[in-house]
């Protein structure tokens, strides 16, 4: 005996599966912009948003890192306008990150979050600071 699913059935499946696919968009949502958020709030308090915080720590990421001749003079150049820079990923962060989390212009938003994620290269440990430091702590 075969089983014929009927429209009805097809249809209600295919709603089910997605009501997932969207609420683990609105998770992954959620998660971004918190953690956008987050880490403004974080950087505000190490005053990496003032221009000598901030061309401090992108000349450490010149001098620490193995990034390519060529990333390296893009990073120079954000660190010789740390006054205009600074202010505007702090900006952008905290910007991005309300938008994703109030679930306003999220497709806009989610495009742009690379652009501030590559200038900033946040990712270079630092002793002593964050899960790869020397502390451990996280």
């Amino acid at each position: 005996m075969t089983t014929d699913r009927g429209p009805t059935q097809s249809q209600a499946s295919g709603s089910a599966s997605g009501a997932q696919a969207a609420n683990g968009l609105a998770l992954v949502r959620l998660t971004i912009g918190a953690m956008l958020v987050w880490v403004f709030f974080e950087n505000l308090g190490k005053g990496l948003y003032t221009p000598a915080g901030y061309a401090s720590l992108i000349n450490y990421y010149i001098k620490a890192s193995h990034a390519p001749a060529a990333w390296k003079a893009v990073m120079g150049l954000a660190a010789s306008h740390a006054a205009m820079a600074a202010p505007m990923q702090g900006l952008t962060e905290i910007s991005l990150g309300i938008l994703l989390l109030v679930g306003l212009l999220t497709r806009p938003a989610g495009l742009s979050i690379p652009a501030p994620r590559a200038c900033a290269r946040r990712d270079v440990p630092r002793s002593g600071d964050g899960v790869f430091g020397s502390s451990g702590k996280f």
